[in-house]
């Protein structure tokens, strides 16, 4: 079955540099750039591994419609202020210099849209319990900070997550050939209830993306000859490199109307 990282492959980073997913002074250096690279209207991809996750897809969208894709990603760490420990690993990198970076950056560049995707809370560290009324207010603080870049703001609704099983995808999987239903995965409530908060203060569009994962009935980790997750919260390569037609459908009819 295909799966594969989650993250851009070195086809895609063309020969960029400072392009990892755990680069941690991703703040000192120039945004990695995908799709197609000539353009001048450039749509930012912005957060932690979440955001790097959809650059393939960002990658081809762009191709395919005419868009730079500005890759702004710092691994476990969110484009929002968050109330999180300083004794957490990377706490200056990520709270005080990445987090400042990403909201004068954006403003210089004022690109044409801004994407944001991240996790509930810097490195899922456990430092303190996220609620929704707090993650949407860090959410629509960031949105605020960024708009007189004068971009089209939209957050990407999370994917699946599949922390309810012991093993990886592949390996559930496989442990679950006759019965791969035990390996599916669920929307995160607390996540899912935020962003509906985020909806209604009217700051940034929340681009609904779960079609992609889930039927009416379940949210399978397998589909057809691919395995659409990395591991228990990133989509696979092969499965990001499968949907962009797919996303154009969703999210182009967002993008003409702001």
């Amino acid at each position: 079955m295909k799966e594969g990282s989650p993250y851009p492959d070195a086809e895609e980073n063309g020969g960029q540099k400072n392009c990892e997913a755990t680069n941690e002074q991703a703040f000192s250096s120039a945004p990695c750039v995908y799709g197609d690279r000539s353009s001048k209207k450039v749509i930012a991809v912005i957060g932690d591994s979440e955001a790097d996750m959809w650059i393939p897809t960002f990658d081809i969208y762009g191709k395919e419609f005419g868009y730079k894709i500005d890759r702004f990603v710092m691994d476990g760490c969110t484009p929002w202020k968050e109330k999180v420990s300083s004794a957490l690993a990377r706490w200056k990198n990520c709270e005080v210099k990445w987090k400042t970076y990403s909201i004068n950056a954006i403003n210089k560049l004022r690109p044409y849209a801004v994407v944001a995707s991240a996790m509930e809370q810097d490195s899922q560290s456990g430092a303190i319990v996220e609620t929704p009324p707090a993650i949407a207010a860090g959410i629509d603080h960031y949105f605020s900070a960024i708009k007189t870049s004068d971009a089209r703001l939209f957050m990407l609704s999370n994917i699946p997550w599949d922390f309810s099983i012991p093993t990886t995808p592949s390996s559930c999987v496989f442990i679950h050939n006759t019965n791969i239903g035990a390996c599916d995965a669920t929307v995160n409530a607390t996540m899912g209830a935020a962003l509906e908060i985020v909806k209604q203060s009217h700051l940034a569009t929340v681009v609904p993306v779960q079609s992609l994962f889930c039927s009416t009935k379940a949210c399978p980790i397998v589909d057809g000859n691919f395995i659409l997750y990395a591991d228990n919260h990133h989509m696979s390569h092969s499965w990001a490199t499968y949907i962009p037609r797919a996303f154009s459908q969703i999210f182009n009819p967002l993008l003409a109307n702001k």
